[in-house]
């Protein structure tokens, strides 16, 4: 099984969940900013098939689901830390 690694953009938009499909079994290493728009670095084999997973990007100090697993923080939006939760 050969994987790769890859940057997958998040939508820009703040504290509300959204789908991402990424390969099966894909694992997130990290979450960067990239020209302003925070990405999850992802490992994943290219060639599995793709599963649906929701995140949400938040602002520092918003609430967040009670199920939501922290991923990573990248950045800043209007003076508030950005986190990535799944």
């Amino acid at each position: 099984m050969s994987r790769s690694i890859r940057r997958v953009p998040l939508v820009p938009q703040i504290d509300g969940p959204q789908t991402l499909a990424l390969p099966a079994g894909a694992e997130i290493l990290d979450v960067v900013l990239h020209d302003g728009t925070p990405h999850l670095v992802v490992l994943a084999n290219p060639d599995a098939p793709p599963v649906d997973r929701v995140f949400m990007v938040c602002r520092e100090g918003v609430v967040v689901p009670d199920t939501g697993r922290w991923v990573g923080a990248a950045g800043h939006h209007g003076g508030r830390a950005l986190h990535v939760f799944e």
